[in-house]
């Protein structure tokens, strides 16, 4: 089996929108974000704008238009998400949110979760998987965030809220980011789209 990913655009979505639009995605839309007019303007195609892609087209699947939402099928085998949960097991720790008056990193009673960050050079594995995102987003990866692993365990959760950092605080997200110099940093704020990979659904029950 293979795993698929989502991708949002723009930097005003909220992240329990995101979260809305991963769950459905075998419904292929939540039913409550759009109009059976916007839904009918929805379609898929096969992502073959580079080279590589000729052999290996990505299947896409458009979730929404406004803002963009788009679904990425098949994009991680069984072997590569057995091999990233490894390098960030013994890396988990509690998640952190940014305080918006001091800009520090601090735990929050809204963001119940643990999170790791994986760097390309770390592994063969991760960097494969940060160019084959830039293949299927066509955005340079290099004023990208590292990888990032979240386990949400029994019970955890993250409430809505601006899935972007805001531009007067930075300082506390530097180790996370690649890029060290201003312009970099500044394109790092304006967050355009955020990319998350479904590596493991949670196990339902009647009892």
């Amino acid at each position: 089996m293979k795993r698929c990913a989502v991708v949002v655009c723009q930097w005003w979505v909220f992240q329990s929108e995101l979260d809305g639009l991963v769950a459905n995605s075998q419904t292929h839309i939540h039913p409550s974000l759009q109009s059976v007019k916007e839904t009918s303007k929805l379609y898929c195609y096969y992502k073959m704008d580079r080279p590589y892609l000729r052999l290996a087209p990505f299947k896409v699947e458009i979730l929404r238009f406004n803002p963009l939402g788009v679904l990425f099928h098949s994009v991680m085998s069984d072997a590569e998400v057995e091999q990233i949960q490894g390098l960030a097991k013994p890396k988990l720790a509690r998640a952190t949110v940014q305080n918006s008056v001091t800009g520090q990193l601090e735990t929050a009673s809204y963001r119940i979760s643990k999170s790791a960050w994986l760097k390309g050079e770390e592994h063969e594995v991760v960097d494969r998987i940060n160019r084959r995102m830039e293949l299927m987003t066509n955005l340079d990866m290099e004023t990208a965030e590292e990888l990032q692993i979240a386990n949400y365990g029994i019970g955890g959760h993250y409430d809505p809220h601006y899935d972007f950092a805001r531009v007067s605080i930075i300082s506390a997200m530097r180790p996370f980011h690649k890029c060290s110099n201003f312009t970099c940093r500044r394109r790092r704020q304006r967050r355009s789209a955020t990319l998350a990979l479904e590596i493991e659904l949670p196990q339902c029950s009647s009892t």
